[in-house]
């Protein structure tokens, strides 16, 4: 399915980008990177679901982050890496409606994956802040994007 937006955010530069890297001491996978180069999030201009294989759950895509410091400040990566406390080294390159991140991996056991983080534990059945794999890797990500 083709992703469109009804709001995208203000593209970015490769220049940007190795600089988001250095300053949060991290490096993107390259799909990703291309993917803040051309399109740098925003919201979908449908309702997109994405499966959550662990939870057997569909859930709604609230919208994608970006990084330019040019986009509303609730949708700038770097803002919410330092307001709020995500696992270390992982980027919220996005949200459900409720608020609950998809993360982007950037550790060395588990690199480019995507991830779910049910955050206020209301899908899991175990507790709080359960964290649910998506995908392989971004583009995985993207395919996986459904109407609801």
């Amino acid at each position: 399915m083709a992703l469109h937006f009804s709001k995208n955010w203000p593209l970015v530069t490769s220049a940007q980008i190795d600089a988001f890297e250095r300053d949060y001491s991290l490096e993107l996978p390259c799909k990703y990177k291309r993917f803040l180069m051309t399109v740098n999030g925003g919201q979908s201009s449908s309702d997109l679901c994405f499966q959550v294989p662990s939870l057997q759950q569909k859930i709604m895509l609230g919208g994608l982050n970006g990084i330019s410091n040019n986009a509303p400040p609730s949708v700038q990566i770097p803002l919410l890496m330092e307001e709020f406390e995500y696992p270390n080294r992982w980027v919220p390159l996005g949200d459900d409606p409720g608020g609950n991140p998809i993360l982007l991996s950037t550790t060395q056991t588990d690199f480019g994956r995507i991830y779910f983080w049910d955050k206020i534990g209301l899908l899991s059945k175990h507790t709080p802040a359960d964290i649910h794999l998506i995908s392989e890797d971004f583009s995985s990500f993207l395919e996986l994007l459904g109407n609801c």
